[in-house]
């Protein structure tokens, strides 16, 4: 009853173009997993960044395969991400970062002490030439 219902109005038009495989269904299916998801996840005390991470592979290709375009979902991920950044930089201020000042310096000089150990074990490895090489590879297995 309620699909002849939908079929005869401008709105059952509407929600079939919705649950048609592409972009828009992609969209939609993402959005209600997280809207599930991130409520469920809080109510057991857990991060909502879990609840993304459990939608993302449960929706995923090698979980439900429900995502059509995984491409078009990655790069719109990649987007959210920089958003995500951009945010989180509105939200740094300048004496938080004091406030922080020992911390950023330990992490510094753990990147850097893990930077030059990689890369004197990759260079024979990898048979590197260069210390230029070795300092990329060890800088980018660091991060």
């Amino acid at each position: 009853p309620l699909a002849a219902l939908l079929e005869k109005s401008f709105l059952g038009d509407a929600f079939a173009t919705l649950l048609r495989a592409g972009a828009r269904r992609d969209a939609l299916a993402v959005l209600l997993a997280f809207a599930v998801a991130v409520p469920g996840f809080k109510g057991f005390g857990a991060s909502p960044v879990l609840a993304f991470l459990a939608s993302g592979a449960l929706l995923g290709p090698h979980g439900l395969a429900v995502i059509s375009d995984v491409g078009l979902t990655q790069r719109l991920a990649d987007l959210g991400v920089c958003f995500f950044l951009f945010e989180m930089g509105l939200e740094l201020s300048l004496g938080r970062l004091k406030a922080l000042r020992r911390e950023l310096g330990l992490g510094a000089a753990q990147v850097a002490a893990t930077s030059i150990i990689l890369a004197k074990l990759a260079t024979p490895a990898l048979r590197l030439t260069t210390t230029s090489q070795a300092a990329v590879v060890g800088s980018a297995l660091a991060l």
